[in-house]
């Protein structure tokens, strides 16, 4: 499996747990990359684009960048997990 088949063939809405969909089409959830006092659903998933980003601490992520930041491994062992 490619790179390209990774990044369209997994779905960061079915891979992120505790998203809670907005009637704008987004998911929100907390973010779990920084402290949450400021805003608590800032963490947006894109369907549109399989993306995700915080509106608090900023970070912006493809499903490859969510299991580096997550699981805190290197980019090839994102890709080994996914």
């Amino acid at each position: 499996m490619s790179i390209v088949d990774i990044l369209h063939s997994k779905d960061l809405v079915e891979y992120i747990p505790g998203l809670e969909r907005q009637s704008d089409g987004t998911y929100r959830k907390t973010c779990e990359f920084h402290d949450h006092a400021t805003n608590p659903t800032s963490f947006t998933v894109f369907p549109s684009d399989n993306s995700a980003y915080c509106f608090s601490c900023g970070v912006h992520l493809d499903i490859i960048g969510y299991v580096m930041m997550r699981d805190g491994v290197s980019y090839e062992q994102a890709i080994e997990t996914l």
